[in-house]
């Protein structure tokens, strides 16, 4: 019976994309924010290249072109040598377009976040150079891919501690910064009436300060 063969199979592990005869996890499928930007640059100057494309048509009419043969994906094609390690989870509308997308990570991305991008990080191809994306995914969703990433990135969380976390306070300083510098110089106003940088501010200032301290 079909069904109760199926029932007692067991689940098939995702298949890793192989680069020079050494296997590489999907941990390890990550492209940085200048990569990113070198391969928009590079589609740009392609004659072919619509600004309207859509991530699925970059991916069917560029990038399966680009790594046809190979066995692995676009970010293996330009980190073979020495795979990085994501840090960054990366989502993406496969009609969405490209530029925009690539656009918004350049905003948005770090320079030293290694992102996984589904379209950039799977082996798209299927042609039996590499695995299948099926064979990619594997059968059980915990230990697919975009499972294996998350986990990742959450351990290398933990084990960072505090230190992980001051990025994101780094990326907010700019505006807590400008939020106590219009403070700074909007509570002289509201106070004395005065702006800060002004001669006669510091004067008056003087003068109640000499006041306030023979009163008291």
């Amino acid at each position: 019976d079909i069904g109760r063969a199926d029932i007692g199979r067991a689940p098939a592990p995702p298949a890793p994309q192989v680069v020079g005869g050494r296997p590489h996890w999907a941990t390890h499928w990550g492209v940085t924010r200048a990569q990113c930007l070198e391969l928009l640059e590079a589609l740009r100057a392609d004659e072919a290249w619509d600004s309207r494309n859509s991530v699925y048509t970059l991916v069917a009419d560029f990038l399966r072109p680009l790594t046809a043969g190979r066995g692995h994906g676009y970010a293996l094609l330009v980190n073979g040598a020495s795979p990085l390690e994501v840090n960054l989870m990366i989502s993406h509308a496969w009609s969405e377009n490209a530029e925009d997308f690539f656009e918004a990570l350049a905003r948005t991305a770090s320079d030293i976040d290694v992102m996984f991008i589904c379209a950039l990080s799977l082996y798209q191809n299927e042609d039996g150079a590499g695995p299948s994306i099926a064979e990619q995914l594997g059968s059980d969703p915990d230990d697919s891919p975009f499972a294996a990433v998350l986990r990742g990135i959450r351990r290398r969380g933990d084990r960072a501690g505090w230190s992980w976390r001051w990025r994101s306070s780094v990326l907010r300083l700019p505006h807590i910064l400008g939020w106590l510098g219009a403070l700074c110089l909007l509570l002289p106003v509201l106070t004395h009436g005065c702006v800060p940088s002004r001669s006669e501010c510091a004067t008056w200032w003087m003068w109640e300060f000499r006041w306030n301290v023979l009163s008291a």
